[in-house]
Protein backbone atom coordinates (compact mmCIF):
# COMPACT_ATOMS: atom_id res chain seq x y z
CA UNK A 1 0.00 0.00 0.00
CA UNK A 2 1.29 3.55 -0.96
CA UNK A 3 1.98 5.46 1.65
CA UNK A 4 0.34 9.14 1.71
CA UNK A 5 2.27 12.27 2.15
CA UNK A 6 1.20 14.76 4.64
CA UNK A 7 1.97 18.96 4.14
CA UNK A 8 -0.37 21.54 5.46
CA UNK A 9 0.31 24.88 3.92
CA UNK A 10 -0.90 28.56 4.01
CA UNK A 11 0.48 31.12 1.03
CA UNK A 12 -0.21 34.28 0.49
CA UNK A 13 1.09 37.62 -1.03
CA UNK A 14 1.84 41.17 0.15
CA UNK A 15 2.15 43.63 -3.20
CA UNK A 16 3.22 46.02 -1.01
CA UNK A 17 5.98 44.89 1.25
CA UNK A 18 8.34 44.57 -2.17
CA UNK A 19 5.87 41.80 -3.33
CA UNK A 20 6.63 39.27 -0.97
CA UNK A 21 5.42 35.94 -0.96
CA UNK A 22 4.83 33.99 2.44
CA UNK A 23 4.56 30.44 3.61
CA UNK A 24 3.57 28.62 6.84
CA UNK A 25 3.35 25.03 6.70
CA UNK A 26 3.74 21.68 8.61
CA UNK A 27 5.24 19.01 6.67
CA UNK A 28 5.61 15.23 7.55
CA UNK A 29 6.61 12.66 5.20
CA UNK A 30 7.24 14.30 2.46
CA UNK A 31 9.91 15.27 0.17
CA UNK A 32 10.46 18.00 -2.50
CA UNK A 33 12.54 17.19 -5.62
CA UNK A 34 15.58 19.58 -6.54
CA UNK A 35 13.47 22.96 -7.82
CA UNK A 36 14.06 26.45 -7.70
CA UNK A 37 12.37 29.73 -6.91
CA UNK A 38 12.19 32.99 -8.68
CA UNK A 39 13.25 34.77 -5.44
CA UNK A 40 15.22 35.09 -2.57
CA UNK A 41 13.74 32.17 0.48
CA UNK A 42 14.65 32.63 3.89
CA UNK A 43 13.02 29.49 5.19
CA UNK A 44 12.75 29.59 8.86
CA UNK A 45 12.40 26.14 10.22
CA UNK A 46 9.77 26.26 13.22
CA UNK A 47 9.87 22.57 14.82
CA UNK A 48 11.57 19.51 13.55
CA UNK A 49 14.41 18.78 11.06
CA UNK A 50 14.94 18.78 7.45
CA UNK A 51 17.46 17.02 5.67
CA UNK A 52 18.40 19.69 2.75
CA UNK A 53 20.33 19.12 -0.70
CA UNK A 54 22.32 21.75 -2.62
CA UNK A 55 24.69 21.38 -5.44
CA UNK A 56 27.22 19.07 -4.00
CA UNK A 57 26.08 19.46 -0.06
CA UNK A 58 23.79 18.26 2.20
CA UNK A 59 22.87 19.29 5.64
CA UNK A 60 20.56 19.43 8.09
CA UNK A 61 18.36 22.36 8.97
CA UNK A 62 16.61 22.28 12.61
CA UNK A 63 13.92 24.22 14.38
CA UNK A 64 15.71 27.69 15.19
CA UNK A 65 17.81 27.66 11.97
CA UNK A 66 17.38 29.77 9.15
CA UNK A 67 17.85 28.51 5.83
CA UNK A 68 18.57 31.71 3.07
CA UNK A 69 19.57 30.79 -0.44
CA UNK A 70 19.40 32.91 -3.67
CA UNK A 71 16.90 32.67 -6.26
CA UNK A 72 17.22 30.20 -8.78
CA UNK A 73 19.49 28.00 -6.62
CA UNK A 74 18.58 24.53 -6.75
CA UNK A 75 18.03 22.57 -3.65
CA UNK A 76 15.68 19.27 -2.68
CA UNK A 77 14.62 18.36 0.97
CA UNK A 78 13.31 15.80 3.11
CA UNK A 79 12.51 14.98 6.55
CA UNK A 80 15.53 13.18 8.76
CA UNK A 81 12.28 11.56 10.87
CA UNK A 82 8.75 10.68 11.04
CA UNK A 83 7.71 13.50 13.44
CA UNK A 84 8.64 16.10 10.19
CA UNK A 85 9.32 19.67 10.03
CA UNK A 86 7.42 23.17 10.15
CA UNK A 87 8.41 26.41 9.41
CA UNK A 88 7.42 29.83 8.02
CA UNK A 89 9.28 30.78 4.67
CA UNK A 90 9.66 34.17 2.78
CA UNK A 91 10.47 35.02 -0.58
CA UNK A 92 11.70 38.09 -1.44
CA UNK A 93 13.38 39.87 -4.22
CA UNK A 94 16.90 41.19 -3.08
CA UNK A 95 17.24 44.55 -5.07
CA UNK A 96 13.40 45.13 -4.01
CA UNK A 97 14.28 44.62 -0.44
CA UNK A 98 17.03 46.38 -0.61
CA UNK A 99 15.22 49.01 -2.42
CA UNK A 100 12.25 49.08 0.27
CA UNK A 101 15.04 49.27 3.27
CA UNK A 102 16.89 52.39 1.83
CA UNK A 103 20.29 50.48 1.89
CA UNK A 104 22.03 51.85 -1.17
CA UNK A 105 25.64 51.78 0.20
CA UNK A 106 26.77 48.93 -1.61
CA UNK A 107 26.41 47.90 -5.09
CA UNK A 108 26.01 45.17 -7.15
CA UNK A 109 24.14 42.00 -7.43
CA UNK A 110 23.02 40.97 -3.59
CA UNK A 111 23.76 37.14 -2.55
CA UNK A 112 22.57 35.93 0.33
CA UNK A 113 25.22 34.82 3.27
CA UNK A 114 23.82 31.34 3.96
CA UNK A 115 22.38 28.67 3.41
CA UNK A 116 22.15 28.11 7.16
CA UNK A 117 21.99 31.62 9.41
CA UNK A 118 21.81 30.71 13.39
CA UNK A 119 21.03 34.36 14.87
CA UNK A 120 18.26 34.29 17.15
CA UNK A 121 17.94 37.74 17.65
CA UNK A 122 17.41 38.11 13.84
CA UNK A 123 15.48 34.54 13.24
CA UNK A 124 13.14 36.00 16.59
CA UNK A 125 12.29 38.82 13.94
CA UNK A 126 11.83 37.55 11.30
CA UNK A 127 9.22 35.26 12.64
CA UNK A 128 7.30 38.02 14.64
CA UNK A 129 7.16 39.78 10.96
CA UNK A 130 5.90 36.75 9.65
CA UNK A 131 3.14 35.70 12.38
CA UNK A 132 1.85 39.16 12.05
CA UNK A 133 1.58 39.07 8.10
CA UNK A 134 -0.20 35.49 8.74
CA UNK A 135 -2.73 37.48 10.48
CA UNK A 136 -3.09 39.93 7.97
CA UNK A 137 -2.48 42.81 10.28
CA UNK A 138 -2.34 45.49 8.19
CA UNK A 139 1.61 47.22 8.59
CA UNK A 140 2.38 50.73 9.54
CA UNK A 141 3.90 50.91 6.39
CA UNK A 142 5.95 48.69 4.19
CA UNK A 143 9.18 50.39 5.20
CA UNK A 144 8.71 50.25 8.59
CA UNK A 145 7.82 46.70 8.60
CA UNK A 146 10.54 45.28 6.93
CA UNK A 147 12.88 47.11 9.09
CA UNK A 148 13.61 44.39 10.90
CA UNK A 149 14.03 42.70 8.06
CA UNK A 150 17.53 44.91 7.24
CA UNK A 151 19.36 43.14 9.36
CA UNK A 152 18.79 39.70 6.76
CA UNK A 153 19.62 42.50 4.45
CA UNK A 154 23.10 43.81 6.15
CA UNK A 155 23.66 39.64 6.37
CA UNK A 156 23.63 39.45 2.70
CA UNK A 157 26.86 38.84 1.26
CA UNK A 158 27.62 39.48 -2.57
CA UNK A 159 29.72 36.86 -2.26
CA UNK A 160 26.63 34.43 -2.39
CA UNK A 161 26.31 31.66 0.06
CA UNK A 162 28.13 28.31 1.08
CA UNK A 163 27.64 25.53 2.62
CA UNK A 164 27.14 25.98 6.70
CA UNK A 165 30.23 25.18 8.75
CA UNK A 166 28.94 23.60 11.09
CA UNK A 167 26.42 20.90 10.11
CA UNK A 168 24.64 18.85 12.91
CA UNK A 169 23.93 15.05 12.28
Amino acid sequence: MKRVSTARTKIWRDDELAAAELLRGRFVDYSYDVHTHDKACFALITRGAIRIRMRTTEFVARAGDLYAIDAEEPHAGWPVDNRGWSLRTLYVDLARLQELVGDKVRKGSPGLAGPIIRDRHFNSILYKVHARLGRRMAPVGARRTFFPIRRVAVRISYAGGSAPAESRP
